[in-house]
């Protein structure tokens, strides 16, 4: 089973929609999850990544994955935010008095969403 797949197959095991187990969302999750083609899910780690360069840019240097720059919008309005309200991302968490509008803006996994996953793999949850 591809990375991709794998990814699919948490955000249905999380209780996400099913508008959320998509490729975007998938390719999100594992840059959220800094999980890359041949890493384990149990090796996942949290880090904050702003969308463009850092979301958008780990697809494209670990997938082979690029989306066009407009993209970033869809993103942030069909993935992230979903993401955030299900408690699988936080929002800004290395500075949560970022203005909402800020270029800086950031997201990462939450620390209760990484340690399920990691523990999946673990526990079978993934499919090999």
């Amino acid at each position: 089973m591809s990375k991709i797949d794998e990814a699919r197959e948490i955000l249905k095991s999380l209780g996400l929609p099913t508008a959320q187990h998509n490729e975007i969302s998938a390719y999100t999750l594992l840059a959220l999850c800094s999980v890359k083609p041949d890493d384990s899910w149990s090796n996942a780690f949290r880090t904050s990544l702003k969308v463009s360069k850092g979301i958008m840019a780990f697809c494209k240097n670990n997938y082979n994955k690029e989306y066009a720059p407009n993209t970033r919008e869809t993103f942030r309005r069909q993935v992230l935010h979903q993401f955030v309200q299900a408690r699988i991302a936080d929002y800004n968490p290395d500075n949560p008095e970022l203005p909402v509008n800020s270029p800086n803006a950031h997201y990462a996994i939450t620390i209760e969403a990484l340690e399920v996953i990691k523990n999946m793999e673990q526990n079978n949850g993934i499919k090999k």
